[in-house]
């Protein structure tokens, strides 16, 4: 579980590295920068439901942590990726 705990936080800090980059990259566009900071606060909402849905019939098991954090891990890749080639080409 430790190990699962601490790559989903280093994928966090990844994420919240990318979307500042974008913020950076849209000065001087406010409504744009708003728009970054709302994808984001959604995208939080959506990971989070979605791996409780994914993860519905595990969540009273011992191991139920266990398997929510590997859905993070998962879900966290993709945006990642997503985010890299936002940065890459804006």
């Amino acid at each position: 579980m430790a190990c699962h705990k601490a790559q989903v936080g280093r994928e966090d800090r990844q994420i919240a590295t990318l979307v500042k980059k974008l913020g950076q990259m849209a000065d001087g566009e406010p409504a744009m920068k708003r728009l970054i900071t709302a994808s984001q606060a959604a995208w939080l909402k959506y990971r989070d439901a979605e791996c409780k849905m994914r993860t519905f019939e595990s969540s009273t098991g011992s191991a139920a942590q266990v398997y929510l954090h590997a859905c993070f891990e998962d879900i966290n890749a993709q945006r990642i990726r997503d985010l890299e080639e936002r940065t890459r080409n804006p």
